[in-house]
């Protein structure tokens, strides 16, 4: 009775012109909220409108489809489709000579209310046909949120189909409390790859900045040693409520982090929670600007924020290294530098652990979302406690750099082996195999070198995959000892070592013919 995205898209088959009119519906409901904005006062900025790069997006299709042989048929397929919807437009208003027509899909929008602006950000996820669409929007003021709590409630009870917007349209309001920027204002530095610098960076046009954005820009670290424990207990409450399909209590506040089954009263605790928690890490944002000893407070409140979102992602780390904050955040989260600089290696455990767990929460007969597995590789690369092959591995411009698994919500064990791989040499015990492996020149071809090499990639020990095939939810309870035991012993909470232990034997074990 209550179909969703995923029925939807199931029940259009292979027939591109209905798939391309079920995502414009997706699209054109937008369209309907930002009409509802409209009539308190919001108006467009039509200047600051920005479309998808259409070519672009084919363009990296096309070489994919040349890259990977194996999956070109369904590449060519997601070609076509994107061909089909890059050319439809939808009606954004009107003037005296009729309908303004717009692309039905954009990248960016912006709005504005006297003092008070909304910039709707769909510029990040992939367009594809079974794409969500999920759309940060940033604001200066919370009643966008209220008009939107508004216009899913009234969808949910007079559309006869659903029960709730998120889960039948796959599409998220990912609420974000901001700051209005002026052109010209800086806004920190970011990595030039160019010039191999950090060059600084400056508003390059008026805009609405996200408070994360802006922290992350000005370089604040956000992981502690005396958040550490928390942000863990955060990651582990959020994916064991997702699993489960529970709801997270926090402070009398309710939300749900898994839309499955999701009916109205779900959906709007989930908006008010996300409200709450939002304007609260609003206001330890600026108690914070007056004074700089208050970041603890900043990122507790940033990780109760975190916790009420729909399908989302805890930790921080886990957002750079999936590209949320733009390439230059990801490559200094990847390469432990610039704005990384401060992760040590239980910070990035914390993170490894998420994306372990939303590799397992997002399976179906042992088939994984491949996703999660590289971000889980990038997480972990430039860890000291990584052997030298898979040290190696972390140089991007090297020959025998890490390759991505290819992109697949069906990829089996086997095929995600090389990133899971990087995990079990995280947990195993070994912080320091060799200290010859810090040299990127050291031969690793040379007899004696060979303990650089974790077990985990030598010849003959390829066991280990058969022996974890059915306990990837063991591997969750263990990594989580591992680190919770590493975050207590690095931050001399007390002394952890056997808890560390009991992590480092279960993967030790699967090292068994």
């Amino acid at each position: 009775m209550f179909p969703t995205w995923a029925e939807q898209v199931k029940a259009c088959g292979r027939n591109i012109k209905q798939l391309v009119a079920l995502h414009v519906k997706r699209w054109e409901q937008w369209g309907k909220y930002i009409t509802l904005i409209n009539k308190i006062g919001y108006r467009e900025m039509p200047q600051y409108r920005k479309e998808r790069d259409w070519g672009e997006l084919l363009m990296t299709l096309a070489n994919k489809i040349n890259d990977t042989p194996s999956m070109a048929d369904e590449l060519k397929f997601q070609k076509e489709f994107l061909d089909n919807l890059a050319t439809k437009k939808s009606e954004v208003g009107r003037n005296g000579r009729g309908r303004i027509l717009k692309m039905s899909a954009w990248s960016k929008r912006m709005f504005r209310e006297g003092n008070d602006y909304v910039l709707l950000d769909a510029s990040f996820g992939s367009l594809n046909t079974t794409s969500d669409l999920d759309i940060n929007v940033v604001c200066t003021n919370p009643e966008v949120m209220d008009m939107w709590m508004k216009f899913t409630a009234l969808f949910a009870d007079t559309h006869g189909t659903a029960q709730s917007f998120c889960e039948f349209w796959d599409s998220n309001f990912y609420y974000e409390p901001g700051v209005f920027v002026r052109q010209g204002t800086s806004l920190g530095t970011e990595y030039d790859d160019f010039t191999d610098t950090y060059i600084p960076k400056k508003a390059t046009e008026d805009t609405v900045k996200s408070i994360p954005a802006l922290l992350m820009n000005n370089g604040f670290a956000w992981t502690s040693a005396n958040t550490a424990m928390y942000e863990l207990q955060c990651v582990d409450a959020y994916a064991n409520a997702y699993e489960r399909n529970k709801d997270i209590l926090l402070d009398g506040f309710r939300a749900s982090p898994n839309p499955f089954q999701f009916d109205k009263d779900k959906e709007q605790n989930c908006y008010k929670s996300s409200l709450h928690f939002a304007e609260a890490f609003r206001r330890a944002y600026e108690a914070y600007r007056v004074d700089p000893t208050l970041a603890d407070g900043v990122r507790f409140a940033y990780l109760k924020y975190a916790v009420t979102k729909i399908e989302g992602l805890v930790s921080v780390t886990s957002l750079a290294v999936c590209k949320v904050f733009g390439k230059g955040v990801w490559h200094d989260y990847v390469a432990k530098t610039g704005k990384g600089k401060y992760l040590k290696p239980y910070m990035a455990g914390i993170s490894a652990y998420e994306m372990l767990r939303n590799l397992q929460m997002h399976s179906h007969n042992l088939k994984y979302k491949s996703k999660y597995a590289n971000r889980l590789v990038y997480v972990l690369m430039h860890n000291d406690n990584l052997c030298l092959e898979h040290y190696r591995k972390a140089r991007f411009k090297a020959e025998d750099k890490y390759i991505d698994v290819p992109k697949s919500n069906d990829a089996d064990l086997e095929a995600i082996s090389t990133a899971i791989a990087f995990l079990l040499d995280f947990i195993d015990g070994h912080d320091d195999l060799d200290s010859r492996r810090k040299n990127p020149d050291y031969d690793v071809s040379k007899p004696e070198s060979r303990r650089a090499k974790c077990e985990f990639l030598k010849k003959g020990t390829e066991s280990w995959v058969k022996n974890l095939k059915k306990k990837l939810p063991e591997l969750c309870r263990m990594t989580k000892e591992y680190v919770e035991g590493n975050i207590k012993k690095s931050t001399n909470v007390r002394n952890a070592d056997e808890q560390e232990k009991d992590g480092a034997d279960f993967v030790k074990g699967l090292i068994v013919e």
